[in-house]
């Protein structure tokens, strides 16, 4: 399935809020991305994938800083990276995304703690950021054997 910019405009992720904490104005939110992998070996090409155009978009000084590699197992892959936006609603954020069995398939997972003083925003944030996620997942999806 082609990802047509309005099908990217309409995607709304379904957060949940963790934690929030007000003095640092900071806001925990988890969602999950849409897709299903369906063996290990799909899951650590999945986080290859990923994390390789992060580090890209990293080097280039494009929203993307700090990418690495936290942990992995055959339960769990995690990749984690900053993502800072300066323009209109300014904030940083702190991701982990995780590739995570469930079952015999991998479901992946972004937890973003959103830095900024528009907490009230906080979730709109997110979706720039689970967006961002989202597209390196359909790239990968259609350049997949």
């Amino acid at each position: 399935m082609a990802a047509v910019p309005s099908l990217r405009r309409r995607w709304v992720p379904e957060a949940e809020e963790t934690e929030r904490n007000v003095a640092e104005r900071e806001v925990v939110l988890v969602t999950l991305i849409p897709v299903v992998i369906r063996s290990y070996g799909k899951a650590r090409e999945y986080a290859d994938f990923v994390e390789e155009k992060l580090r890209q978009m990293a080097l280039q000084k494009v929203s993307v800083y700090n990418v690495e590699r936290l942990e992995e197992s055959k339960e769990s892959i995690v990749v984690y990276f900053e993502y800072v936006q300066v323009e209109g609603r300014a904030f940083k954020s702190y991701n982990k995304l995780r590739v995570k069995r469930e079952g015999n398939v991998y479901r992946v997972e972004l937890e973003s703690k959103i830095v900024t003083i528009y907490t009230m925003f906080a979730k709109e944030r997110l979706k720039d950021v689970a967006s961002l996620v989202r597209i390196l997942t359909l790239e990968w999806r259609a350049e997949e054997r």
